[in-house]
C-alpha cells in the first residue's frame, strides 16, 4: 500500500532511483517523460542539496527514488481501521545537553554574520511492535493531515503525518506554504484562543517566519514569469491537534520550466535550512554531524501537469537493516531565541507521538512496612517510564537503588503464597513509607505514574475460584502498550465473576499470551512452560522471578496446549503460584 495525500497507488510499472547527485538530471529527465503514463510517488533526500553544487561522491542510501504507478484510488476510512495499538519505546531520545551546546554555536555564527537563520534538529529513535502501515493508521487517527504519505520500498520506509506543503504544480503555476512559528495548543478553548493571538503578535516567530518567505521568494524568482510573483497570504495560523503553526503562501507562474529546473532552484525548502540558504546548510552539516535523510527533502506525487511535495517533518523513517525509526525535529534558530524555549519546540513537536493518555501502574502486596518483590516492581515501572517516555520522580530511582532484591533465585517450583512465605519480601524505602498507611493487615499497594505520582491502597482480598476459562477475543500481539503495565486494559474484554479466577487470552495467531490478571505456566512432558514474551504479553514479576531461577522456560504455546497440560498454573505478585483447572462449561473457542 503506498499512500501519498489522499491516495491509494497501486500497479507498479517502474522504479526509478539514484545514489549519486551526477545521476539526478537523467533521473528527472526519466520522470518527465513517465509522467504521462500514470503517477509517481516518491521523494527526494536531504543530502540531494543544492542542485547546482555538483559531486562525485556515492552515497549509501538514495538521494531520490520515484516509482510510477498506472492507478490511483481514493484512500477510504475502513482501509485505515486496525487493531494494532501504536506506543513507541523510545531508543534515543532529545539531547538537551548536545542541543544547549550546538545552539551556542548557533549563536557565534549568528553573531559573525555568517547566517541570520539556522534550523537546527535532532533525531530522535523509536522502536515498536507494530508494522509500519498499523503505525501510519495510527498516527493518522490522532494527525490526519493533506501531505500525508506511507511508502516502502527495498530501500526505505516512510511514515510522513507533514501539515506542510513544499509546492504544488498544476500547468505553469506553482504555489509554495512555508511553515515557521509554534505555539502549543491550550489547555481549554481560552487559553487555545489566547496562544493563538500570541502566535500571531510574536515578533520572534513573525521575524522567522517572513524571513524565509524572503528567502523562497530569491529562490522562486529565479524561474518565474516576470511579474507574476506573488504572496498571497502572509502569517496565517493554522491548527493542529497538539499545536499551532504559522503559514504564509506564494505563488508565481513558471512556463516551461521542467521539474530538474524546479527542483534546482528552490530544494531543499528554506523554513528547513535557514537563510542564506548555501552558508547555513554548511553550518547545520558542521553542526548536526549526520545525515538528514528523507527528513527535511521532500515527498510527492508527479503526474502529467501537476506535482505536489510535502516538506517531510512529522516524518518517521526506518532504513534497510534497522530495526528502529528515525523522527527528526527542528526549530529555527535566530539572534533573539532562547535555547531553552527552542528545546520545549523540539518536545512539543514530538508530542503526537507519545500522547501520555494513561498512567503507568504498578499493583504490589504490602504488610507492616514490607512490600512483596519491590524491587522487581519499581524496577519494571522505571524502565516503562524511561521507554514510554515519562517523567518519574528521583524518590522512584532512589528507593529502586536502594533495596537489595532478596529473591535472586528460587530453589523449587511449587504452589507459593507470598503471604504465608517470608521469601521475597522487602523493607519499604524510607523515601516512600510517607506515602503508605502501616497496616498489620496485607493490602494492595496501587502505584500510578502519569503527569504526578499516585499512591493508594485497597484491602488485599481472598480468592473464592481456582477455575480459568479461555476468552472469547483475542489480544493483538501488535498492541504497544500489552509489554507495559498501563491503566489502558481494554484489551482484556472479560469481566470476572467469583466462579472464574481468569482468563486465557490467545493473540490474532492463535498463540496463547496471558491471563488478564496473571502469566499463565503449564507443566508439559515434565518440563514447566510459559508463553514467549514474543507472543505478546506483559513480563509479570513472579514469572521474572521464575526465569530467573530457570524453574521455568519461555516457548510458544495453543490451545491444544492448555488442553493436553498435565497442571495448569496462574501466577503473579499478589497470589504467588495458584494450580488451576479449566472451567470446560466457560471454555469457548477464539
Amino acid at each position: 500500500m503506498v499512500v501519498f495525500g489522499n491516495y491509494v497507488y497501486s500497479k507498479p510499472l517502474k522504479h526509478i532511483f539514484a545514489f549519486s547527485k551526477k545521476d539526478l538530471p537523467l533521473c528527472f529527465t526519466k520522470i518527465q517523460k513517465y509522467a504521462k503514463y500514470g503517477y509517481l510517488v516518491g521523494y527526494v533526500s536531504y543530502e540531494a542539496g543544492l542542485f547546482a553544487l555538483q559531486e562525485q561522491k556515492e552515497h549509501k542510501k538514495p538521494l531520490l527514488e520515484f516509482i510510477l504507478f498506472k492507478r490511483r484510488s481514493p484512500l477510504l476510512a475502513s482501509s485505515l481501521k486496525s487493531k494494532a495499538l501504536f506506543y513507541p519505546t523510545l531508543k534515543q531520545g532529545l539531547n538537551e545537553e548536545l542541543y544547549k551546546h550546538t545552539f551556542e554555536k548557533v549563536k557565534h555564527h549568528l553573531k559573525a554574520g555568517n547566517t541570520y537563520q539556522v534550523n537546527l534538529t535532532q533525531e530522535i529513535h523509536l522502536q515498536s511492535h507494530c508494522e509500519g502501515l498499523e503505525i501510519f493508521k495510527a498516527l493518522l487517527c490522532m494527525q490526519d493531515t493533506d501531505y500525508k504519505a506511507y511508502f516502502k520500498t527495498p530501500f526505505v520506509e516512510i511514515i510522513s503525518l507533514s501539515p506542510e506543503l513544499f509546492f504544488k504544480l498544476k500547468k505553469d503555476k506553482i504555489t509554495l506554504e512555508p511553515m515557521k512559528g509554534t505555539i502549543k495548543r491550550g489547555e481549554n478553548k481560552q487559553e487555545d484562543k489566547k496562544n493563538k493571538k500570541n502566535l500571531k503578535r510574536d515578533s520572534k516567530s513573525i521575524s522567522e517566519n517572513i524571513m524565509i518567505v524572503d528567502l523562497l521568494r530569491n529562490d522562486i524568482s529565479q524561474i518565474a514569469k516576470l511579474h507574476t510573483l506573488k504572496i498571497k497570504s502572509l502569517l496565517t495560523i493554522k491548527t493542529y491537534p497538539t499545536l499551532h503553526q504559522m503559514v504564509s503562501k506564494l505563488q508565481a507562474k513558471v512556463p516551461h520550466k521542467s521539474l530538474y529546473e524546479i527542483f534546482s532552484a528552490l530544494f531543499p525548502c528554506g523554513s528547513i535550512t535557514g537563510a542564506p540558504k548555501k552558508s547555513t546548510m554548511g553550518i547545520i552539516q558542521n553542526l548536526e554531524l549526520r545525515d538528514r535523510g528523507v527528513y527535511c527533502g521532500a515527498i510527492g506525487v508527479i503526474t502529467k501537469n501537476k506535482a505536489r511535495f510535502n516538506v517531510p517533518i512529522r516524518t518517521l523513517i526506518r532504513y534497510q537493516g534497522e530495526d528502529f525509526y528515525r523522527y527528526g525535529v527542528g526549530s529555527g534558530i535566530v539572534w533573539d531565541s532562547k535555547w531553552e524555549e527552542e528545546f520545549k519546540e523540539l518536545q512539543l513537536k514530538s508530542q503526537f507521538l507519545f500522547p501520555h493518555n494513561f498512567k503507568l501502574l504498578e499493583t504490589i502486596l504490602v504488610r507492616d512496612n514490607q512490600a512483596f518483590l519491590l524491587s522487581y516492581h519499581l524496577k519494571r515501572l522505571l524502565k516503562s517510564a524511561k521507554d514510554l517516555g515519562f517523567d518519574y520522580p528521583k524518590i522512584l530511582e532512589d528507593s529502586y537503588q536502594s533495596l537489595k532484591n532478596p529473591l535472586d533465585t528460587l530453589k523449587n517450583f511449587e504452589i507459593f503464597e507470598p503471604l504465608l512465605s517470608k521469601e521475597g519480601w522487602e523493607s519499604i524505602p524510607d523515601t516512600l513509607l510517607p506515602f503508605l498507611k502501616r497496616d498489620s493487615n496485607p493490602s494492595i499497594l496501587r502505584l500510578l505514574l502519569g503527569k504526578e505520582i499516585f499512591f493508594e491502597q485497597i484491602p488485599y482480598t481472598p480468592i473464592y475460584s481456582h477455575k480459568v476459562a479461555f476468552a472469547k477475543d483475542y489480544i493483538h500481539s501488535h498492541n504497544d502498550l500489552l509489554y507495559h503495565k498501563t491503566t489502558l486494559r481494554e484489551h482484556f474484554k472479560e469481566s470476572f465473576n467469583q466462579t472464574i479466577f481468569d482468563y486465557i487470552y490467545s493473540n490474532e495467531k492463535g498463540e496463547i499470551t496471558e491471563g488478564s490478571r496473571s502469566n499463565i505456566v503449564i507443566l508439559k512432558d515434565n518440563i514447566l512452560l510459559t508463553p514467549s514474551k514474543e507472543s505478546g504479553l506483559l513480563r509479570g514479576c513472579m514469572r521474572q522471578v521464575l526465569l530467573d531461577s530457570k524453574l521455568i522456560k519461555e516457548r510458544i504455546l495453543w490451545k491444544k496446549d492448555i488442553l493436553k497440560a498435565e497442571r495448569i498454573f496462574c501466577i503473579n505478585s499478589l497470589r504467588g503460584i495458584i494450580e488451576v483447572t479449566l472451567n470446560e462449561c466457560k471454555n469457548t473457542s477464539n
